[in-house]
């Protein structure tokens, strides 16, 4: 299979759960749990199945350092990963480059209708739109539903 390679911060230093890492980094910089299950999900997923990407497009929503969307490009036609923090893009923008994913852009992206509308005026609509860990607070909620 094929090998991914990610830039991120240590999880056994800062603790899965540690509240003190948002201090230090932007949220984004973490690997939280949920993420290396979805990668593995995806990746073993059958052509076919319902939950297949074969050949379709995929936007990640609140990625931070884009695992999920990186591991997913390579089935994926064609993968948008999104974030707010421009500090995480460029992470992102590191991963993307040193796993090759040709199929990948980086875009930023806020929750919510006004952000949205102009967004699927420029990258259409997809197949599948994903997000792992991206309630982060009350407030966002809503928006991340328009």
């Amino acid at each position: 299979g094929r090998a991914f390679w990610f830039l991120c911060y240590n999880t056994k230093v800062f603790g899965w759960f540690h509240k003190e890492h948002t201090n230090m980094f932007p949220c984004g910089f973490k690997v939280w749990a949920p993420c290396p299950l979805l990668c593995r999900w995806f990746s073993q997923s059958s052509p076919g199945e319902g939950d297949s990407l074969e050949g379709g497009s995929v936007l990640e929503l609140g990625s931070g350092m884009g695992l999920i969307g990186i591991a997913i490009s390579a089935r994926a036609k064609r993968v948008v990963i999104t974030d707010i923090d421009p500090s995480v893009l460029r992470g992102v923008t590191a991963n993307v480059l040193a796993n090759s994913a040709t199929n990948v852009s980086v875009e930023t992206l806020s929750y919510g209708i006004d952000t949205a509308a102009k967004f699927r005026e420029k990258h259409g609509r997809f197949h599948r739109i994903i997000g792992a860990d991206i309630v982060y607070s009350s407030k966002v909620i809503f928006p991340i539903l328009e």
